[in-house]
């Protein structure tokens, strides 16, 4: 199928539309308040020109190059707001619908980490859950037959550095079997017979990558080289060893964040939470 060509957002595009989405949110909700009451009609022509801003936002978020595929070196290209977590993008209660540019057959599924560098946390109005500060693996995926985890590093504008850690396996394994994508806490998908699935996925993660790269099953691209080159090599070979930072989930809103010790395969009953 043919992509339908847009635009890309420019950095003050994008705050004016962040702007006027908020600011509709904000008529809709004192139009709830206020007496009389906001009618009907016009909290929702309201709703209908938030949730067009909202389509637009992501329609044209820039597309841009976060891994590459060590079976077939195919480029990995997603749509990313690299500006900040006000973006919608980084912000799960505000995901929609959008068309991503086709991956290759051995793509399995984008998470990552988000590293403030010590910089104030600094989101949006709904909750942002770009991980843990460090890269790390999900062994129950990792250890997947065939399975392959590429991490990189994006410098984003606002000072932050983002870690998108992509896994590629020559055999796709069960649906069920891999887990919920970067700032989702949530796993939607298809299972094997078509069907709608939900889960929420707890495996533990893995900080040291040490024995996971003498294995080969941790591969990287090296900081600042824009050829996006899958590099591997030994431990002392991986460029991201060093990184500090918390090792744990965080969750920023506004100006507050809160962390989270990370999965550990707990069981997660959201019905009753």
């Amino acid at each position: 199928m043919e992509q339908r060509v847009v635009k890309p957002l420019t950095k003050d595009e994008r705050d004016a539309l962040l702007e006027e989405f908020n600011a509709i949110q904000d008529a809709i909700q004192e139009g709830v308040k206020k007496k009389p009451r906001m009618s009907d009609d016009e909290r929702d022509a309201l709703r209908d020109k938030r949730d067009k801003l909202r389509q637009e936002y992501f329609d044209r978020l820039p597309r841009i190059l976060v891994s590459r595929c060590p079976v077939c070196k195919t480029e990995l290209m997603r749509a990313f707001d690299p500006w900040g977590l006000d973006g919608l993008w980084w912000q799960e209660e505000e995901f929609t619908e959008f068309e991503e540019p086709p991956a290759c057959e051995h793509f399995a599924v984008l998470t990552g980490a988000l590293n403030l560098n010590g910089l104030p946390p600094l989101g949006g109005r709904s909750q942002a859950n770009p991980g843990p500060e460090v890269p790390y693996v999900i062994p129950a995926v990792l250890d997947l037959p065939t399975m392959t985890a590429v991490i990189a590093q994006i410098p984003m504008e606002n000072g932050y550095t983002a870690f998108p850690i992509a896994y590629f396996c020559e055999r796709q394994p069960p649906p069920e079997a891999l887990t919920q994508p970067w700032r989702e806490t949530s796993y939607n998908y298809t299972d094997v017979e078509g069907n709608p699935a939900w889960t929420v996925k707890t495996d533990p993660w893995e900080f040291e990558l040490g024995p996971w790269i003498q294995k080969g099953k941790v591969k990287w691209i090296a900081p600042n080289d824009d050829q996006f080159q899958i590099r591997s090599g030994a431990p002392n070979d991986y460029p991201y060893a060093d990184v500090e930072g918390l090792r744990e989930q965080l969750q920023i809103t506004d100006e507050e964040m809160i962390t989270i010790p990370p999965p550990a395969g707990e069981d997660v009953d959201p019905f009753n939470e």
